[in-house]
């Protein structure tokens, strides 16, 4: 066993680590914190065993923040492929003021951006107005959203694909509006999350490729706990 000194806070906490085996190979670094850490950081938010009876499933631990950007990604994806003719008309238009450059580049992408529902017309020198936008566009995200879909156009220039624009905007708007890692939500909004996540094509990944999901089976969790007999188990 390794001991490690850590400042956190401005507190000083000493704690033991060690390393085991899961059954499917991989090694997890664990920590044994002193009686002042556990006593006053930790408070219960479900219970795992009842008894001696270990959860018949074992233990699944979703990151909320890459779970709901996959959730957010598919949606976008489906929307941007799949485009219907519904737009919202704005009451005040967007106006962007461009480059030369960007504006002779988005110009060329005007028939792509209309297709997708935008009412995009040229305003001025190097300038354009959105009088409309898709529905699916973010609600309170409008003006932002519109700007990177721009820059997404601009950058890609003469490599401009449609799938490759998908790709890039699915994923922008997908991290964008995912809750927050350290954001509390209610059980509903987590239940709504899981069962969101059921149905996405691809549940295990956010669109960067982090996992959404860590489990842990019942071998696992007693081979942790050190429980007897889970040697001879398979």
């Amino acid at each position: 066993m390794e001991k490690k000194d850590e400042c956190q806070e401005n507190e000083f906490q000493e704690y033991v680590t060690f390393t085991v085996t899961t059954k499917e190979g991989a090694e997890v670094e664990m920590a044994v914190v002193d009686e002042f850490d556990f006593k006053n950081k930790h408070y219960v938010v479900g219970a795992l065993i009842e008894g001696d009876t270990i959860n018949e499933d074992g233990m699944y631990i979703i990151d909320q923040h890459a779970a709901k950007e996959r959730i957010n990604y598919e949606y976008y994806k489906e929307k941007l492929g799949n485009p219907i003719n519904e737009s919202i008309s704005l009451l005040i238009p967007i106006t962007f003021e461009l480059s030369n450059k960007e504006f002779i580049i988005l110009k060329e992408n005007f028939e792509f951006l209309r297709n997708l529902n935008f009412d995009i017309q040229e305003f001025g020198i190097n300038s354009i107005i959105i009088k409309a936008h898709p529905t699916w566009l973010p609600v309170g995200y409008e003006t932002d959203a519109i700007r990177k879909i721009i820059d997404i156009i601009v950058e890609y220039e003469k490599d401009f694909s449609v799938v490759k624009f998908n790709e890039k905007v699915a994923t922008m708007l997908s991290c964008k509006l995912a809750i927050k890692a350290n954001m509390n939500i209610t059980l509903e909004e987590q239940e709504a999350l899981i069962n969101d996540l059921r149905i996405c094509s691809n549940p295990f990944n956010c669109p960067h490729g982090r996992p959404t999901t860590i489990y842990y089976s019942n071998y696992d969790l007693e081979k942790l706990f050190k429980r007897s007999g889970f040697e001879n188990k398979s």
